[in-house]
């Protein structure tokens, strides 16, 4: 049986001699919650902040020294490695292949070596909420009307993209949760590649100098989501359908 490993910022720790001993990695966030007290009501009143907190994802680890290093050198390669960036990177592991989470490692670094040659240890890195499905990042294409199944009760924020539209256009999105418009553009002005990344929240044209397209924005207070299950979504009143021009979506599938 192989043994456990994860992969940070695109580097696989196995890379570095590190095998995984134990984990806490089956958790999620808490919801961020507001608790307020009413003089004469018994009990708090819970306002909710719509978002969850990141929390934290550990691994005991196992450091055998890579052949031409020495314990003290592999300790510093695996340093310079964690702290390359304090952004948040991708990190996954052999327990849940089909997920990534966003994460970084902002924790002090310390192993105790077992050995001439080995060393133990925690990683502790701090995690985004949410596991997100490699499979939400492929990109989907489709002319004026595609189908999409979220796999997640979690709600999908996705990326659209589209290389051309003319005057007004709404994105239409249907599922079990109703319909949904979102319209942007302008009579008689074009527009090519446009990007809308629900994430992020930003509208714009995908130039070497992105031109924001926020003046021609007529979203409501969100951008599109995707719910649990079937999402039907649908270019209107442009000329998409006319000239058969595919417009792609990275879903973003994401579990709670």
């Amino acid at each position: 049986m192989d043994k456990p490993y994860f992969s940070f910022a695109g580097q696989d720790s196995r890379d570095y001699g590190i095998w995984i001993t134990s984990k806490q990695v089956y958790g999620g966030g808490a919801a961020d919650v507001t608790q307020q007290s009413i003089s004469g009501r018994n009990g708090d009143l819970l306002i909710p902040n719509k978002r969850r907190k990141n929390h934290s994802v550990s691994y005991g680890i196992y450091l055998r020294t890579p052949g031409g290093y020495t314990l003290s050198e592999a300790s510093m390669r695996v340093r310079c490695w964690l702290y390359r960036s304090t952004q948040y990177q991708k990190l996954f592991d052999s327990y849940q292949p089909e997920f990534y989470r966003w994460a970084a490692y902002l924790e002090e670094f310390a192993l105790e070596d077992s050995g001439i040659r080995d060393a133990t240890g925690t990683l502790t890195f701090t995690a985004k909420p949410g596991l997100h499905y490699f499979t939400g990042d492929w990109p989907v294409s489709g002319t004026g009307t595609m189908q999409l199944i979220n796999p997640s009760p979690e709600p999908a924020l996705p990326v659209i993209r589209i290389p051309a539209v003319s005057g007004k256009t709404t994105i239409l999105i249907q599922n079990g949760a109703g319909s949904f418009s979102y319209p942007f553009g302008a009579e008689e002005e074009s527009y090519t590649d446009v990007v809308i990344n629900s994430e992020t929240m930003k509208l714009y044209e995908d130039k070497p100098v992105p031109t924001n397209l926020f003046g021609v924005c007529g979203f409501p207070l969100e951008f599109p989501s995707l719910a649990e299950g079937v999402n039907t979504v649908s270019l209107v009143g442009s000329d998409l359908q006319t000239k058969n021009i595919a417009f792609t979506m990275e879903p973003r599938w994401v579990a709670p």
